[in-house]
């Protein structure tokens, strides 16, 4: 993605007298917009909130290495034993399949790391070979003084499937007991695209840093960017988005009903008060893709029916 900041434009004028006219109004002054929409007519309660809570979750992404001392003067090698490194992010639980939880959230949580080197002492070197890459679902999240992360309640996600291109990932749980998956609450409703509409308001919930789960508010600020095609499967929104929140859910009403219109996905280093989210029609076609040819042979993906019911619509 190229992006492009303009810093300064010399423009040149000359002065031209103007006079400013008053129109007349008056009751046959035609009126050019819809007074009967209101954008901001969202319907959020406390009770619909608190659902939407409940299907935002903290990702903990751990990367074990193996770790060897290397001579590099004789080219000897010895094993030192095994190294993690932590990140996180944000998803949103889409249903609970059978007794498992599936989370959507974003592929670029799925970091595949290179192999590292430390410089050490003389002519030695600690090397870092990744080796596997582990998913976790916590309850509570925080690093100590060292910077080694500490999370409770932590259950472990696999991998289901992925698309690097839209940046979308599918990691499901353990299976659980009912009283754990009583604490999680689904939503797989997704947002016509073409029924977003810049100015729409944005509920985004995420968990940002060390700062637990967080809810902020904005608009579609943007449908794309005209002038870079690669960025069509974006949309802009101004809630504010931090390290952390990457896959959380953001949420538009349609006459009071909550829908998935995006995930979080990327901030912008030159451009403050406006990130990017993936876009809903990027998300329908990798929850439910395309029928392929009969004559050729694949696996069947996870099929995701739209929920029947809300709490909220009672």
């Amino acid at each position: 993605m190229n992006l492009k900041k303009l810093l300064a434009v010399g423009i040149t004028s000359t002065t031209i007298a103007s006079v400013a006219v008053t129109p007349e109004i008056n009751a046959e002054t035609p009126v050019y917009y819809n007074t009967s929409y209101d954008v901001n007519d969202n319907n959020l309660n406390k009770e619909t909130l608190e659902y939407l809570l409940k299907t935002t979750q903290d990702i903990v992404v751990e990367v074990v290495f193996e770790t060897h001392m290397l001579d590099l003067k004789t080219g000897e090698r010895f094993f030192t034993g095994n190294a993690s490194a932590y990140g996180g992010g944000s998803g949103v639980v889409l249903n609970k399949n059978g007794n498992r939880l599936d989370l959507l959230t974003c592929e670029h949580l799925n970091f595949q790391a290179d192999f590292l080197y430390e410089p050490q002492w003389g002519n030695t070197v600690m090397t870092y070979n990744p080796i596997s890459t582990k998913f976790y679902l916590v309850d509570k999240y925080k690093t100590d003084f060292s910077g080694k992360p500490k999370f409770e309640g932590a259950i472990t996600l696999e991998f289901v499937k992925s698309d690097a291109q839209s940046d979308l990932m599918i990691l499901r749980s353990k299976e659980l007991s009912q009283e754990e998956l009583s604490k999680y609450n689904t939503i797989d409703r997704v947002a016509n695209e073409s029924e977003v509409m810049q100015g729409d308001v944005v509920y985004t919930i995420g968990y940002p840093m060390d700062l637990g789960k967080q809810v902020t508010q904005g608009i579609i600020s943007g449908l794309g960017n005209p002038n870079d095609p690669s960025d069509d499967g974006i949309f802009y929104v101004t809630s504010a988005l931090n390290f952390g929140n990457s896959g959380g859910p953001n949420f538009v009403f349609k006459q009071g009903v909550p829908y998935i219109v995006g995930l979080s996905r990327l901030k912008f280093g030159a451009v403050n008060g406006i990130y990017g989210i993936v876009k809903p029609s990027l998300i329908k076609n990798f929850l439910t893709p395309p029928e392929q040819p009969k004559n050729q042979a694949q696996s069947p993906p996870p099929q995701y029916a739209p929920e029947k019911e809300f709490p909220w619509s009672k």
